[in-house]
């Protein structure tokens, strides 16, 4: 991992020489990336990815403002590899770094009017909206938690979204319907 050297988390300094990053150091090696803050910055498109297709699965569920949300976290994948990628590469590409910083606060806006219109709309127990609506609370804690933008980020999200989906699968799940037409996973 590369973080922010002595100003890392000292929880991340001691994972430094974990065997799993050396291995992951030596094939970002043999594709040609050497700058380790580029490689693992680049290795956080997948969590845009992982994410944002539960999300969007969701959304099928309870509705357009949650397919919103979702896509916007799944433009965090491209977003990020633009931001890491082009650092190094001078103009135009260093113009993209910090790309994900604007598009983490489009996720909190939209996580926040989802909840609410999922809410007022009666698609979901009170539980599961309040919990989207949260997002921007969610997001700010796993950074502070984790000390780290967008990592520690993106690990509350995830966490959060995992909830999600599973609320919205076991309703579908223990109803036989989409979560839409039963509220998911209990109800008000």
């Amino acid at each position: 991992m590369t973080w922010d050297g002595d100003a890392a988390p000292g929880w991340a300094r001691r994972l430094e020489g974990a065997e799993s990053f050396d291995l992951i150091r030596a094939a970002g090696a043999a594709a040609g990336i050497r700058d380790h803050y580029v490689l693992f910055g680049l290795l956080i498109a997948p969590s845009f990815i992982l994410i944002g297709v539960p999300l969007l699965r969701a959304s099928q569920a309870v509705g357009r403002s949650t397919a919103v949300l979702a896509w916007s976290t799944l433009l965090g994948a491209p977003a990020s590899l633009m931001s890491y990628g082009g650092v190094g590469l001078g103009d135009p590409w260093d113009l993209f770094w910090g790309a994900e910083i604007p598009l983490l606060l489009a996720v909190c806006v939209c996580g926040a009017v989802a909840g609410v219109l999922a809410y007022r709309r009666h698609r979901v127990p009170v539980w599961w909206a309040a919990l989207l609506a949260a997002t921007p609370v969610v997001i700010v804690a796993g950074t502070a938690v984790f000390s780290y933008f967008p990592h520690g980020s993106l690990v509350g999200y995830g966490v959060e979204v995992a909830a999600l989906a599973v609320g919205v699968r076991s309703a579908t799940v223990s109803t036989g319907e989409p979560a839409s037409s039963h509220g998911v996973a209990g109800s008000r």
